[in-house]
């Protein structure tokens, strides 16, 4: 019978970091080879785009911290 997600974070959580690291580096990699190249495109194509809203001074940045703290805030009401 196949470990669970839980049963494989438990383990992995007991490792050392560097070879959590690694492990997580690995499984990245994984999904990475597994998306579809044309998910992809749009994805590069919105970020482009959004980059270039930065730069144009469209929208403004907001730093990480504050944005998760919105996000947080959002969801907790």
């Amino acid at each position: 019978m196949p470990l669970s997600v839980q049963e494989v974070f438990d383990t992995a959580i007991k490792l050392p970091l560097d070879m959590q690291a690694l492990l997580a580096e690995k499984l990245v990699g994984n999904v990475e080879a597994h998306i579809d190249p044309a998910l992809e495109k749009l994805h590069l194509v919105e970020a482009k785009r959004r980059r270039d809203d930065v730069r144009s001074g469209k929208v403004q940045a907001v730093e990480g911290s504050a944005a998760l703290q919105r996000v947080r805030k959002a969801v907790t009401r």
